[in-house]
């Protein structure tokens, strides 16, 4: 168990780090990415970055940049390693990486089954400012999308 996060690290992804990223996405979540789009966001607009615990790629991150906003597109902590305030540690670097790139807000949407991370998200001062109807692909259908923003 993670007792400090000072054993966690976060960088830049390189592509290298693909396959570990494409795993930890069908460990994570019901309707994972696939290999292509997150290969598709190595590019100039986006950042990846990767969480490691001693080597091993824990989690990862994608934001679009887009004039002076933040969209986070994808936010990961594999299954084993969740509820240890690494959702926290991540929203940090979210909001730092903004801040150094001058955006003046950060938008993400998050499933509304997802209440964990929504509480999340209004604790760090996140507001939501609309919903997606039918958004996100479940199993057993479609979830609405909650639309949230945070001022920088």
């Amino acid at each position: 168990m993670i007792t400090e996060q000072k054993n966690i690290g976060i960088k830049n992804a390189s592509s290298e780090d693909l396959d570990s990223i494409f795993n930890n996405e069908q460990l994570s979540y019901e309707i994972p990415w696939s290999k292509n789009s997150l290969e598709a966001c190595f590019k100039d607009e986006y950042s990846v970055f990767v969480m490691e615990y001693q080597k091993d790629i824990i989690g990862h991150m994608i934001i679009q940049w887009v004039l002076d906003e933040a969209h986070l597109h994808n936010v990961c902590v594999v299954p084993k390693f969740q509820s240890r305030g690494l959702g926290k540690l991540w929203m940090s670097h979210l909001v730092e990486s903004a801040q150094s790139k001058s955006c003046s807000v950060i938008f993400l949407e998050v499933r509304e089954s997802n209440l964990k991370a929504i509480d999340l998200y209004l604790k760090l001062g996140f507001s939501q400012i609309g919903e997606r109807k039918n958004y996100y692909q479940t199993k057993l259908g479609r979830e609405a999308g909650l639309v949230m923003e945070l001022r920088t």
